[in-house]
């Protein structure tokens, strides 16, 4: 009783040794499997991003990427997302990402990938410009493009990207000022922002115009260019709007707005007749390679090219089997400027040619099979006439020679020495032939069956002939099925000729 009762005793102290080890080994080892897990997401993010990026959709593949990066803190990501922020236009954040993979990847660059990130800091670093932004107000939320970046008075100049922007302030009890502007790489600007008291005194005025990038001021006072999203604030009474832009006549309105209420201006921009040569740029425009149809600023586009004065335009164009396009594209000043608006198929437009591409090649399959069987059929036939109807003539002619000449020639009605009736009979009677007629009349006999065997040659060179035409004609049809990336590709009538930010590619590995 008191063995079994220790014998018991032993293996519950076992077990509960056993259980203890799995529970610490289990608590050692669940933060390797949620790093193998973190690991696996980030590889996923990592693809998706990669695919994104392959596709155009590069805004998508920076959130990808980025959650790559915070799954696993792979150095080589951070260069992948400075990438997509220069592809982007985002200066700023390109050069803050690129130092950041510089730093972290360390010792672990060569010397040439290093000069080559450095070259691009450079580069992006370039397109960078410095805005000092003064409000009315002190204690006002300043936001650029609608991201908070502080209150004023602002403890340094902002940072951004050449381009165009929104600078914009807001206060309680105040109306909120916006000031939309377009500044260039190294350049520094000020602006500074009224903000006008909120009440029964005050006023607010909309302004509409129909060409984007004209620089609108009221009573003298600059208050962005168009496109004015909000209604300005401004004191009641009669205000002198004017607005300008180069290559369009200058408009000057005056505008009655009551204290308390909100007055719309809308204005049309009419092109000058006969502007300064510097200030129109031909635009040569890719074309899509379905019917479509295309507008700037609202105009019906008739060619691929079109003078424009430099600057901002509205973008509009309608394909067929493609996504719709509206952008606000900014013309430089020059001679010519070539735009390629990247075209891409909608999901059903490149269904459809992909469909169309795979039934092109399984046609060309069959045309193939087709021509193999007229070279079979040939083939076929010449080495018949060759192994059979070769012999067979050789034969028929000995047969002939032998059984069928008379024996004595200047006596037509004498029978053959060796006559076989069958066989002469097949071919000629001798005896209805006087002796001048005996060649002639053996050879139409003979050359009778040669006529057989030389038309079966003629069909088998002629059905060689169809064979190998129509087999050529099956391979070019399949090598002309475009594959899937020349579908995608195969959106623009012509290449851009223009450049893109960036001048390094993606890495490819995770």
């Amino acid at each position: 009783m008191l063995g079994g009762a220790l014998m018991r005793s032993g293996i519950a102290s076992l077990r509960s040794v056993g259980l203890a080890s799995i529970v610490s080994l289990a608590t050692l080892l669940a933060p390797w499997g949620v790093r193998a897990q973190s690991a696996d997401a980030a590889r996923a993010h990592y693809e998706r991003g990669i695919a994104l990026y392959d596709e155009g959709q590069f805004t998508a593949a920076l959130a990808e990427f980025e959650a790559a990066y915070e799954g696993s803190h792979r150095a080589s990501i951070l260069f992948n997302i400075g990438q997509i922020h220069a592809r982007l236009g985002r200066a700023v954040e390109a050069v803050d990402t690129l130092q950041r993979y510089l730093t972290e990847a360390g010792s672990g660059l060569s010397a040439e990938r290093r000069g080559q990130v450095e070259s691009e800091i450079a580069t992006q670093r370039s397109r960078i410009a410095t805005l000092a932004v003064t409000v009315s107000v002190p204690g006002a939320t300043v936001a650029l493009d609608d991201l908070e970046v502080g209150t004023a008075p602002l403890a340094a100049p902002l940072r951004l990207s050449a381009g165009e922007h929104v600078v914009s302030a807001r206060a309680e009890g105040f109306e909120t000022a916006r000031y939309r502007f377009r500044i260039a790489g190294g350049a520094q600007q000020d602006v500074s922002l009224e903000l006008v008291p909120r009440g029964e005194a005050s006023a607010r005025l909309r302004i509409e115009v129909d060409v984007p990038g004209a620089d609108v001021r009221i009573d003298g006072r600059a208050v962005g260019l168009t496109p004015i999203e909000l209604p300005v604030g401004l004191p009641a009474g009669v205000r002198r709007v004017e607005v300008t832009r180069a290559g369009y006549e200058p408009i000057e309105r005056d505008v009655s707005v009551a204290a308390g209420a909100e007055a719309t201006l809308t204005l049309d921009m009419q092109r000058l007749a006969s502007p300064p040569p510097n200030v129109l740029t031909h635009v040569e425009l890719a074309l899509p390679t379905t019917s479509y149809t295309i507008r700037i600023d609202g105009d019906l586009l008739s060619s691929a090219s079109v003078d424009v004065p430099y600057g901002l335009h509205d973008l509009s164009i309608e394909a067929a089997d493609m996504e719709p396009i509206s952008r606000r594209i900014e013309v430089p000043q020059g001679p010519t400027f070539t735009l390629d608006p990247e075209y891409r198929w909608t999901a059903q437009g490149r269904q459809a040619r992909r469909a169309g591409a795979e039934s092109q090649r399984t046609n060309a399959i069959a045309i193939l099979l087709v021509g193999a069987g007229l070279v079979a059929g040939g083939t076929g036939l010449l080495i018949g006439r060759e192994v059979y109807g070769g012999q067979r003539q050789l034969s028929r002619r000995r047969e002939i020679n032998g059984n069928c000449e008379p024996m004595n020639p200047g006596t037509p009605d004498e029978i053959p020495a060796v006559w076989d009736a069958d066989t002469c009979d097949e071919t000629v009677s001798l005896g209805d032939f006087p002796e001048e007629e005996y060649d002639q009349q053996f050879n139409i006999a003979t050359n009778s069956i040669l006529d057989v065997y030389e038309g079966v040659g003629v069909a088998g060179f002629v059905l060689l002939g169809a064979g190998a035409a129509t087999m050529i004609g099956g391979l070019v049809v399949f090598l002309l099925a475009p594959s899937d990336e020349q579908i995608d590709a195969g959106t623009t009538l012509r290449l851009s000729l223009g450049l893109s930010p960036g001048g390094l590619s993606l890495r490819g590995t995770f």
